[in-house]
């Protein structure tokens, strides 16, 4: 490939901003910007998409209540909350 047209990238995102949860890998890329991906496998995609190249944003600060039944994840803009239910996702 033309080395003007190569374009740098870097897809894998700050491990801290991610959490597995069964089938599920939800990363918080910003304070406003959240990844949610599912996988009957729990196999992930770390490679960059034409939509998004970068994902090595810094630590974003959030906090994380996980229950029996649900986990519930905190930023500064957003709270997200994931039931055990299998693809429930819920908004506040």
């Amino acid at each position: 490939m033309n080395k003007e047209l190569n374009i740098a990238r870097h897809p894998v995102s700050e491990p801290g901003n991610i959490i597995c949860q069964g089938n599920y890998r939800i990363t918080i890329l910003t304070k406003r910007l959240i990844r949610f991906e599912y996988s009957s496998e729990q196999v992930f995609e770390d490679r960059a998409t034409q939509v998004v190249l970068n994902r090595d944003f810094p630590k974003v600060d959030f906090s994380l209540k996980k229950t029996a039944d649900r986990i519930e994840i905190f930023c500064m803009y957003t709270m997200m909350e994931k039931s055990q239910a299998p693809k429930v996702f819920g908004w506040r």
